[in-house]
């Protein structure tokens, strides 16, 4: 089979889909023809693959960034970046998947171009309102109805997707984690192996990760048992730094990691918090933490919520409450045998329920259900071709 998936969002560029899409394609790769189509970005600083791709990457065009759903999505659009995009598409390709939300880019191109190819679309925000779907509502849901095939990556995506458009026949089909890469068992970070009580924070330094929550959370407890260690980077890292100079925080700012560097720092952490504020439908850092044999303390938001089964696999602490993050952090440090219940539950779940095997598994089988939608449309297109 011959699959192409058409992004804006992938390597250098960090993030949910984009580790999605290159793991996904990887899977697939190992059996099948397989192309992912994503932009250049400007600005961004290199970040290698997690190994080397078993799939061929083609870079059309370059994103330009703009605010949505209270972080950065990226754009690209010149008709030569679509020309060319269609060129390539219209070389027989199998199934054409498009990550992350159908914008009037390249994603809504190839929604509407003519080809022999099954069209699905993933699925990957967790929002309420939002302009851009308002305003591009009558053009999105065109295009969303030449697409033979829906997927979003937990609940919260898919009633956000149907929230905004009439689409039939949503499939879930969560996010992986590559269990290889990302286990308990491995080098750890030397400097972070000191004794002290180490947690986590993993994400881009924007309002909606939450990240003044857990400063605040850590006020008052004492630099000599708790550090807190933040691998990623964005726009708010001054402010941030200040948070924490002036909360008194011990923190270490490590800046945006590579791959390996980040397996190791799961390994080296006692707790990982993932305090986002809204915005999330999933949360591929619980998987990897898990994964990692971690325990995960992360806010009510519903996708994290979705992902823990509401606290079976994790604790859950108040949205925008920095008391009680505060005491589930204390409850850990104070209980190591909870640490240890949460580690071995989370890792046999993950392990069952995640691998990236699994994930492409059942996303094949998703393909070749639609076969017959795909045949039943070139039937009906070829009677409306008749005289």
């Amino acid at each position: 089979m011959r699959i192409a998936f058409v992004t804006e969002h992938f390597y250098p560029y960090t993030g949910g889909i984009s580790e999605h899409t290159f793991y996904l394609a990887q899977s697939l790769a190992r059996e099948h023809d397989v192309l992912v189509f994503a932009p250049l970005y400007s600005g961004i600083r290199y970040v290698p693959l997690p190994e080397r791709p078993l799939f061929r990457i083609i870079r059309i065009g370059k994103a330009a960034f703009f605010p949505a759903n209270g972080s950065l999505t990226a754009f690209t659009y010149t008709p030569k970046t679509l020309f060319r995009l269609r060129d390539y598409l219209k070389t027989g390709f199998d199934v054409v998947h498009i990550q992350g939300s159908v914008v009037p880019t390249m994603p809504l191109f190839s929604a509407v171009l003519n080809t022999d190819a099954i069209k699905v679309v993933t699925y990957h925000a967790h929002h309420g309102k939002s302009i851009g779907y308002t305003l591009f509502k009558p053009v999105l849901q065109k295009a969303l109805s030449m697409v033979h095939g829906h997927i979003a990556v937990s609940q919260a995506a898919k009633a956000t997707i149907q929230r905004h458009f009439e689409l039939k026949n949503v499939h879930i089909i969560p996010n992986g984690v590559d269990i290889k890469r990302f286990t308990p068992y491995g080098k750890k970070v030397e400097r972070f192996a000191d004794g002290k009580f180490n947690v986590l924070f993993v994400g881009r330094l924007e309002k909606r990760k939450g990240l003044k929550v857990l400063l605040e959370s850590l006020k008052d407890v004492e630099k000599e048992r708790i550090r807190l260690i933040i691998a990623g980077d964005g726009p708010l890292l001054k402010k941030y730094e200040g948070a924490a100079q002036n909360l008194k925080v011990d923190v270490a700012f490590v800046g945006k990691v590579s791959p390996l560097t980040l397996s190791a720092l799961y390994r080296s952490a006692d707790v990982l918090v993932a305090p986002s504020i809204k915005g999330e439908s999933f949360g591929i850092v619980l998987l990897e933490a898990m994964a990692s044999g971690v325990p995960v303390i992360a806010s009510s938001i519903t996708g994290y919520s979705e992902t823990l089964k509401w606290g079976k696999y994790g604790l859950i602490f108040e949205n925008r409450n920095p008391l009680d993050l505060k005491n589930k952090i204390l409850y850990l440090y104070n209980n190591p045998d909870v640490r240890k219940r949460l580690s071995e539950k989370g890792l046999l779940y993950v392990r069952s329920e995640f691998s990236w095997d699994r994930i492409a598994e059942r996303t094949l089988e998703f393909y070749m259900s639609l076969a017959p939608e795909k045949t039943r449309e070139a039937e009906e297109f070829k009677v409306l071709e008749k005289p």
